[in-house]
């Protein structure tokens, strides 16, 4: 048995001190892997806290027989973060730069209330990811369409038209 193995074993039995030893040890690895499905940061902190109370409430159902500590962690991590996404009335906005791009979209308005960047980001999460990736690199990056073409590989007319879609599909989700 690993010491991972071995602090699971002793979080079961409601060793506080084996939990935060899980915790220090595999956090790092669980919250990137969350990131990378949900790509919001705050949310991602939150799914994370939810991993880590399943782990302490659920420590004695890992059996070292099925598999390594890390993987039943990271497999419960991930089940929670896929749940959360399931029960999401809007989609997560996914690329990391979205953040950059509604700020910047709110600093062009002359007085942008919260509200207005909370739709932005909501109409930007409800984009073809492809839409919104061609949409962050113009506004944010601030790429040319020729440069879109070549830093994502497709077409002049493929990219011109998605940026083209994605503003008119955002324009209309904001009404």
């Amino acid at each position: 048995m690993n010491s991972l193995e071995q602090a699971l074993a002793q979080v079961a039995r409601g060793d506080r001190q084996a939990f935060r030893q899980i915790y220090s040890q595999t956090s790092p690895q669980l919250f990137a892997m969350v990131r990378a499905l949900m790509r919001n940061r705050e949310r991602s902190e939150e799914i994370l806290q939810e991993a880590f109370i399943r782990i302490w409430r659920n420590a004695d159902k890992f059996d070292p027989a099925k598999g390594s500590a890390m993987a039943w962690l990271a497999t419960l991590t991930r089940r929670v973060a896929i749940d959360d996404l399931r029960r999401r009335p809007e989609p997560v906005c996914s690329f990391d730069a979205d953040d950059a791009l509604l700020n910047s979209l709110a600093d062009e308005s002359a007085a942008a209330p919260e509200l207005e960047k909370d739709r932005l980001g909501f109409c930007l999460g409800r984009l073809r990811e492809d839409y919104r990736r061609a949409i962050v690199l113009a506004y944010v990056q601030g790429f040319t369409h020729e440069q879109l073409a070549q830093r994502l590989d497709r077409p002049l007319g493929t990219v011109k038209a998605w940026v083209h879609r994605g503003l008119a599909s955002m324009k209309e989700c904001m009404g």
